[in-house]
């Protein structure tokens, strides 16, 4: 499982935890980023269910999951 830090909800440091897929969404166009969110933590390493997240947070997640695992896919499908 991989990690990425990021600031949520006003500037809040998170840690999101996923996980990505070796699949190619698009092998022919090139396109990758089959992402799944595991969990969201606080910088501490504890859970932050409380956290009342919003879309755009959620989008912001992802994006940041998807930036930090864009070097690890293969190139040659």
């Amino acid at each position: 499982m991989k990690q990425v830090e990021l600031r949520v909800k006003n500037g809040f440091p998170v840690i999101a935890q996923y996980r990505d897929y070796e699949t190619a969404e698009d092998p022919d166009s090139g396109l990758f980023g089959t992402i799944e969110i595991v969990n969201v933590l606080t910088i501490k390493g504890k859970p932050a269910d409380w956290l009342d997240l919003s879309e755009q947070d959620w989008t912001d997640i992802e994006t940041a999951c998807h930036e930090h695992s864009a070097g690890d896919f293969r190139e040659d499908w």
